[in-house]
C-alpha cells in the first residue's frame, strides 16, 4: 500500500538536506531519504503539492522525522559557524517587584539572550559523550557543552536531564514542527521547545525586581 505522507525532504550525494520547494526543474535527478536511505525522486511538475517520492515505499515516518531534524538542525548551526551569525537561545524570567508593603507585583518578563555561536564552536551528530550519546553534541573551546535532543517519540531521558548538562529539547511531531530549527533564534516559550540546566527552565522561571 502506498503512502499519503508527502515527504517535503531529501538529501543530496553529500548527504545535504533539501526542502521540496527550494528545488526546480533543473534539480531533478536522485536524492535519498534521511529515514531509510532508499533513493527519493523529487516529484515538482505536478498540481499537487511538491514532494519527494519513495522508489520503494519502506520508510518509517517517525525515523524520517528524527534522522532529517538532527540534520537540519546540524546544517542550520554549520551555516551560522561559517557566517558568524547569531544562533539564539531565548529564555524568560518571571521578574517581581517587593519595593512596597502591597507587593511583590508581577512585572513583564524579563528576555535572556544566550547567543550558542558565541559559546560552542563545534556540533557533532550522536557523538558519544561519556555514558551519555546525545541527537547532537555541541562543544565550546573551553570545555563548555550542550546536547540538542530531538523528541519524537521519546522524550530526553531522565538520567541525561539529572546530568546537570545543558540540553534543549525540540518536540517534531510532523514536518512542518521542521520550522523551529531553521531560524536564528530559539523561544523557550514555545510549547515545543525544553530548557534544561541553563539556570531558567520552562517550569521555573523567576526573578526578583529591586
Amino acid at each position: 500500500m502506498k503512502s499519503s505522507i508527502q515527504y517535503q525532504y531529501g538529501l543530496d550525494e553529500t548527504g545535504k538536506p533539501f526542502h521540496i520547494e527550494s528545488l526546480s526543474e533543473v534539480d531533478r535527478k536522485i536524492y535519498f531519504c534521511p529515514g531509510c536511505t532508499e533513493e527519493m525522486v523529487p516529484v515538482i511538475n505536478t498540481e499537487r503539492q511538491k514532494h519527494f517520492r519513495h522508489k520503494n515505499d519502506t520508510c518509517k515516518y517517525e525515523t524520517y522525522l528524527h534522522k532529517i531534524a538532527k540534520l537540519v538542525f546540524k546544517f542550520q548551526y554549520e551555516k551560522a559557524l561559517r557566517s558568524n551569525q547569531p544562533l539564539e537561545l531565548q529564555q524568560w524570567a518571571k521578574v517581581s517587584c517587593r519595593k512596597c508593603d502591597y507587593g511583590p507585583c508581577d512585572l513583564p518578563d524579563k528576555q535572556v539572550t544566550t547567543d550558542l555561536i558565541q559559546t560552542y564552536s563545534k556540533i557533532e551528530l550522536e557523538k558519544t559523550d561519556a555514558q551519555f550519546v546525545p541527537d547532537l553534541l555541541l562543544t565550546g573551546k573551553n570545555g563548555e557543552k550542550m546536547y540538542i535532543e530531538i523528541y519524537v517519540t521519546h522524550p530526553c531521558e531522565q538520567e541525561k536531564i539529572d546530568s546537570r548538562i545543558p540540553i534543549v529539547e525540540f518536540q517534531i511531531e510532523q514536518q512542518a514542527d521542521l520550522e523551529l530549527l531553521l531560524g536564528n533564534t530559539i523561544d523557550s516559550r514555545d510549547e515545543k521547545i525544553k530548557v534544561y540546566n541553563l539556570g531558567i527552565s520552562k517550569t521555573e522561571r523567576e526573578a526578583t525586581g529591586d
